[in-house]
């Protein structure tokens, strides 16, 4: 299907862009790959792909990534965990 290879191919891309940014906050030997990465939620939402996507790296960093396929323009939003803490709801 051609729907399914240019979510893999973006899926590869937004891995690969993840991967570049934590590796330039790292020092050389601890650089991560690709296989480090890995995407908790992948959907379309009207024309938009979004992505929320971490690393095994000791960052706590939460990527959130939106690519408007319309528009061929994708936003990426960078979240670090302050805390966790247990509710009552």
């Amino acid at each position: 299907m051609v729907t399914q290879a240019i979510n893999e191919d973006l899926l590869r891309r937004i891995q690969n862009y993840v991967k570049t940014d934590i590796n330039s906050k790292l020092p050389e030997e601890e650089h991560i790959e690709e296989k480090d990465v890995y995407v908790l939620s992948f959907t379309r939402v009207l024309h938009n792909w979004k992505a929320l996507v971490s690393t095994l790296a000791n960052f706590e960093l939460y990527y959130d990534i939106t690519h408007d396929a319309e528009l061929d323009v994708t936003l990426v939003n960078v979240y670090e965990k302050k805390s966790t803490h247990s509710a009552i709801i």
